[in-house]
């Protein structure tokens, strides 16, 4: 009983908690506040701890986790348990610490609910932005003024600035290289999800890449590279042939950037004599050292030989042999380097038992046993992110996986992921979990493609009659316009071969509506608009039906969008060019923002074309709600009650004929489809201005859908 009315005390400090033990994880990684970090960071480890064991005591029944996810996990520990037992009369409670640190880390994210992990996920999602663009800033200063910076903290030496050629970031630069593609891949799926600071992220982003290649990290590139390939492969639009073809183009781009900045670097870095700032008494520098490559050639070896890495393997391999079955124990192996390694490779690249591979590392420090069952945990999470990937539609969650992939490769060449308490081990873990977590969210939930017209209008149908309910409940008028007003007049029901509903509102009307919708969230049907989502593109509402997901092709943004019904609004018109130029300006700004290069292809002339895929890649780094906003603001400043004409603004061709506002006056009963929905009483007079001959059937080569989207129905198994 105590120990549930101590959880329920906790209950409400579980996110900050959780927070705070990544935040000052990050924090620690810059050697420049390790002192106070750490302390720090200790204290909130031992507070998690305490957590956990009172929320399992108090509430294990209540803990909703992966349960194979747990066995496997507690398999790994246990036999990191069993290794520090065999090998007691080495640094017993040193291993035993690390065993508490594993659990720790690991189980503060199962202990959350899946809401609260993802509010923690975009929390550290942000922190993470700030605290790349800060570090790219200061390593980026450095690069420029030629400085570099070596001092001492404890018996540890750091660098900052130039060294061997590479730019050194908050911490060396393969650590450093990881963070940053963390920092990429969590900017796309905050860019994903449609948040406020998009554009800035979007900006990040470059300069990221930029401080990237200035590290050339080897590693990193191959699994920044992966993780683009992935995402081409499970996120990016277009059929296979052109996501084939937009991965190499940028993957070649992106290797090509390291590959020439990395040139001009180095030979900025050796046109003129460094600035070197020695904080660091026992790294003796040269007093004539003309650049900062040539400060202690002895220093950190492993980072400029590219034989490094495969003899620090070859020799753990034999250090492993020795003892293959219970292993060294984690914090044991320092003791025996001596045997196996060289001084160098001992003193700038063997720290905390790290042999630049994480199934190395933990044959050596667990053994063979430990190796399988951890290589079993992987395994598990590897299968269910893998499937997780071909199924879903939600591109935001899949970045999670594409992160974990992308961290996992880079686990071939460090060992960063257990053994360790730094950001990058925490983070690995916390992706993982993160993703189980999506994983078993949405384990019954499957997409069936749509490619039926018939069922396609049967769900408009569902959604028109929700509309319809709405607004005779508010008491606001719609009516029927467009192809669905022709469908209704000539076939009383959908024109056979559309796929789409359009109805449109004065504009009192909208707005009322539209507030009514956003106010009031149908568990079914969902109102689209600008205002609550900024990942919408388009200047008017839709209402869909959230049991079903599109993918419009012409599209590049995601809004999580289903099948819809189109709501327009109607204002005032008047024959008003600096009007009609204004809104045309801030429509071609929206359309290079938010379409793809099919969207924007100007059919008739390729040099067109080219300078609207230019201008696309300048609209990427602009707010496309911005416009959408400025679109519907512009469009309301003319007022129904003020215009003897109207029609819908948005869109419209200024030069094609308009409605009278008399023909909108009253609306009657329209059959469509066996049901009862409203159209103007003057519906002859409006088709007649749009259509001319509306009664007659258009040729057959033209009796075709003209909407270009993929459709899903979403079915949830029981």
């Amino acid at each position: 009983m105590i120990f549930s009315k101590i959880n329920d005390y906790l209950e409400k400090y579980k996110v900050g908690v959780a927070y705070s033990f990544i935040l000052v994880s990050i924090l620690s990684m810059s050697s420049l506040i390790y002192k106070v970090a750490n302390p720090i960071y200790k204290g909130l480890s031992a507070l998690v701890f305490v957590f956990i064991l009172v929320s399992f005591l108090g509430g294990f029944k209540k803990i909703k986790a992966d349960v194979k996810f747990l066995i496997l996990f507690g398999l790994v520990a246990g036999r990191h348990l069993l290794s520090a037992l065999v090998n007691r009369s080495g640094n017993f409670l040193g291993n035993i610490t690390e065993v508490i640190f594993m659990v720790t880390y690991i189980l503060l994210f199962v202990m959350l609910e899946a809401k609260q992990l993802q509010k923690v996920f975009q929390m550290t999602a942000i922190t993470v932005q700030v605290i790349s663009f800060l570090s790219a800033l200061f390593a980026l200063i450095l690069f420029f003024a030629r400085v570099l910076i070596l001092f001492k903290v404890g018996d540890r030496s750091y660098s900052y600035g130039v060294l061997n050629g590479r730019v050194w970031g908050i911490v060396n630069p393969n650590a450093s290289a990881i963070f940053t593609y963390i920092s990429i891949v969590l900017a796309l799926y905050l860019i994903h999800q449609g948040h406020k600071y998009s554009v800035y992220f979007k900006i990040n982003n470059i300069i990221q890449v930029i401080y990237f290649a200035l590290m050339q990290s080897r590693g990193a590139l191959l699994s920044l590279l992966l993780m683009i390939g992935l995402y081409f492969a499970f996120v990016a639009r277009g059929n296979i042939v052109k996501r084939l073809i937009s991965f190499l183009t940028v993957a070649i781009l992106v290797f090509g950037t390291n590959v020439g900045i990395s040139f001009a670097a180095s030979k900025y870095i050796t046109s003129s004599r460094a600035t070197v700032f020695n904080f660091d008494k026992t790294t003796k520098i040269s007093d004539n050292a003309s650049s900062s490559s040539e400060v202690a050639n002895e220093l950190h070896l492993i980072e400029t030989t590219p034989s490094g890495r495969t003899n620090i393997w070859k020799n753990a391999l034999k250090m492993g042999s020795v003892k293959p079955v219970f292993g060294y124990g984690v914090r044991n192996v320092p003791n025996y380097y001596s045997q196996y390694f060289s001084k160098y490779e001992i003193q700038n690249s063997l720290i905390g038992g790290n042999f630049h591979n994480i199934f190395i590392t933990v044959f050596v420090s667990s053994g063979i046993v430990g190796l399988v069952v951890f290589m079993m945990l992987l395994g598990y999470i590897i299968q269910r992110f893998v499937r997780y990937l071909f199924i879903s539609k939600k591109n935001s969650d899949k970045l999670v996986m594409i992160l974990f992939f992308g961290m996992l490769l880079g686990q071939l060449f460090e060992s960063q992921i257990m053994y360790s308490t730094n950001f990058i081990n925490i983070m690995f873990w916390f992706v993982a979990g993160y993703g189980l977590m999506i994983c078993n969210r949405d384990e019954k939930i499957r997409y069936q493609e749509v490619t039926d017209v018939q069922e396609i209008q049967q769900m408009e149908l569902g959604i028109m009659e929700y509309i319809h309910e709405v607004c005779n409940k508010i008491g606001v008028k719609y009516f029927l316009a467009y192809g669905s007003l022709i469908g209704a007049v000539r076939h009383q029901g959908f024109i056979p071969w559309d796929d789409d509903m359009d109805i449109c509102m004065l504009r009192d009307d909208y707005e009322k509506l539209q507030d009514y919708l956003i106010a009031n969230p149908s568990e079914r049907y969902q109102v689209m608009s600008y205002k609550n989502n900024r990942n919408y593109v388009y200047p008017f509402m839709k209402v869909m039906d959230n049991q079903t997901y599109l993918i419009e092709e012409d599209v590049r943004i995601d809004s999580n969008m289903g099948i819809y019904v189109d709501i327009f609004p109607v204002d005032g018109y008047e024959d008003d060019q600096a009007f009609k130029d204004k809104m045309t300006t801030i429509i071609k700004k929206r359309q290079l923002s938010c379409y793809t290069f099919k969207g924007i292809t100007n059919k008739n002339s390729f040099i067109n074309s080219l300078i609207r895929y230019a201008s696309v890649i300048a609209f990427y780094f602009t707010d496309t709600n911005k416009y959408v906003k400025q679109i519907d603001e512009l469009a309301k400043t003319r007022k129904v009650e003020d215009y003897e004409l109207v029609d819908y603004l948005i869109y419209k061709d200024m030069n094609k004929p308009v409605w009278k506002r008399e023909w909108l006056k009253d609306v009657t009963v329209g059959h469509f489809e066996g049901r009862d929905f409203l159209i103007p009483v003057n519906f002859h007079e409006l088709l007649t201005s749009d259509y001319g001959n509306y009664m007659q059937f258009p040729p057959v080569e033209q009796q075709v859908s003209h909407h270009d989207f993929r459709l899903w129905k979403i079915v949830e198994e029981k």
